[in-house]
């Protein structure tokens, strides 16, 4: 038996007892997670309703149950071993044990069990650096120090000898940014060539267009699901030359065509990982069984403070 995350409508989630089914045709390989990430963003979208059916296709992952209008079975970021103790970062929704295709593991031989789950968002990280095109002399900011943006900011500086400057609202936020050795922006009147938003937010995106430098350029690395977003086009966007680009992970940018794969990606994203400075930033290790009370808190927008969540088995 396994117990798996539900959320069961907007306002509720629960652990469900599910038992494991498998057979020796199947190529399913029995995995105990150790670790699961929360993409706080993305889950809260998904936990309160806010992810219309016609985005399903788009927001669905692999062994999700369910569907977005609930119940649904949902999460992605894990780490488990297998029988012989051998270490797997997989996608996989909140659950103890899991059914994993074997095509669908991939082999950690030198990254801490807790760190592993971060991969996913490393992918992404790097996918903005690659999008961003950075140039030289470039001054760079970075709206939201959440659970991408304090990778993001980790790897500019300990990657790229970058150090990107912090915007952020939430105070507890801004304060652990400094005290990670970032430059923080107080709402001062700063501009910048390269601004790259996390925070879904519709008021960042206007904010960063009046903050950027004649052909700067927005990175917009948020999903809004089913939320419109009015953006002010005047004159700081059109007057400036300005450029707003997307950037997703599930896509290698098509310039490095020919010599990135997905694999590859990984490999640089373990690699990145390995660094000690990256240790600082799982600020919230929570036992799986408080996983329902987490949703009911972050529904209520009242989760403990943190940089980096993680389901602990």
């Amino acid at each position: 038996m396994s117990r798996s995350l539900w959320h069961v409508n907007s306002q509720n989630s629960e652990l469900r007892l599910e038992e494991l089914v498998t057979n020796l045709e199947s190529n399913l390989i029995e995995i105990k997670t150790k670790y699961s990430m929360v993409s706080t963003g993305t889950e809260y979208s998904v936990c309160t309703g806010l992810v219309s059916d016609r985005f399903s296709d788009k927001m669905g992952v692999p062994y999700m149950k369910g569907d977005f209008s609930f119940p649904i079975k949902y999460g992605y970021a894990c780490s488990g071993i297998d029988s012989d103790s051998n270490l797997y970062h997989f996608m996989h929704p909140h659950q103890d044990y899991c059914l994993i295709k074997d095509s669908d593991l991939y082999s950690i031989a030198s990254l801490a069990a807790n760190k592993v789950p971060l991969i996913s968002n490393m992918e992404t990280v790097l996918n903005a650096i690659w999008d961003a095109d950075l140039k030289d002399n470039d001054t760079i900011a970075i709206i939201g120090y959440g659970n991408v943006g304090c990778l993001l900011a980790e790897t500019l500086r300990c990657h790229k000898n970058i150090n990107p400057i912090i915007i952020e609202n939430d105070n507890w936020r801004l304060n652990k940014a400094s005290e990670n050795g970032f430059e923080v922006d107080n709402g001062t009147s700063n501009m910048y060539d390269l601004i790259f938003n996390t925070t879904a937010s519709n008021s960042a995106v206007n904010m960063a267009l009046t903050r950027l430098q004649m052909e700067g350029r927005l990175i917009e690395l948020s999903w809004y699901a089913d939320r419109e977003v009015s953006l002010k086009l005047g004159e700081h966007f059109h007057y400036n030359r300005l450029r707003i680009i997307s950037s997703q992970v599930s896509q290698i940018p098509r310039k490095l065509e020919g010599q990135m794969t997905y694999k590859k990606r990984k490999k640089i994203a373990v690699d990145i990982l390995s660094e000690p400075c990256f240790d600082k930033l799982i600020t919230d290790e929570i036992n799986f069984e408080n996983a329902p009370s987490f949703f009911r808190d972050l529904r209520n927008k009242k989760q403990k403070k943190g940089l980096i969540y993680l389901f602990k088995y």
